[in-house]
């Protein structure tokens, strides 16, 4: 596959460095937050009890992708709080499934960018 038709990263560049102000210290650290409140928030994924649970934890990621450019993980969250399922339910597990695939590509995608910065 060329780079002309390779998929885009799943963390959006112009969006992430825009809101950092292409600062390297800043965006250490929001990738650094990034990680740590995505990883938070698919454990409560993983763990809800309730559809109330599973429905804040995709709330808070969706803020969290967004928040750094990770369009395509923000809208499975949004996905999945739109599930109207328990967590054990078929629509919740699809969605956990997918969400599941989304944060391991932004995740690693953040490592990179941040391992890019030293």
């Amino acid at each position: 596959m060329s780079d002309a038709t390779a998929p885009p990263p799943p963390i959006d560049r112009t969006h992430f460095w825009s809101a950092v102000f292409n600062d390297h210290t800043l965006a250490g650290q929001i990738l650094s937050a990034f990680i740590e409140s995505g990883d938070e928030s698919m454990a409560s994924l993983r763990a809800a009890d309730s559809y109330r649970a599973f429905k804040s934890a995709a709330h808070r990621l969706k803020g969290t992708a967004r928040s750094v450019g990770a369009r395509s993980l923000a809208r499975q969250a949004e996905l999945a709080e739109l599930a109207r399922d328990a967590p054990e339910g078929p629509r919740a597990m699809r969605a956990l499934d997918a969400l599941e695939r989304h944060w391991l590509a932004a995740r690693t995608d953040a490592g990179a960018l941040a391992a890019g910065l030293s």
